[in-house]
């Protein structure tokens, strides 16, 4: 059972789907947002590192998601997305 609910941000979706649609390899995008989502669901305080104050990024190749914590509602939102280098 997840801890904590993952929300994406609509700005978040949409470069997701950008990067999806350019991918070579679809299927490891795919893969990699499952893992990010399945991260950030049960532990997205050990799941990523701190960027600045509030946002937390998470990498899992070939994606790395930026996030934020709101540990009283048990919700985790997605703010931005990018393609990374394994």
């Amino acid at each position: 059972m997840s801890r904590y609910t993952v929300e994406w941000r609509p700005d978040a979706e949409d470069e997701l789907m950008v990067i999806w649609m350019q991918a070579a390899d679809r299927a490891a995008v795919t893969a990699a947002d499952a893992a990010i989502n399945r991260l950030l669901a049960n532990d997205p305080v050990n799941a990523g590192v701190p960027v600045a104050e509030g946002l937390r990024k998470v990498k899992v190749a070939p994606l790395q998601a930026y996030f934020s914590i709101d540990h009283a509602r048990a919700l985790v939102e997605v703010s931005h997305v990018v393609r990374c280098v394994p």
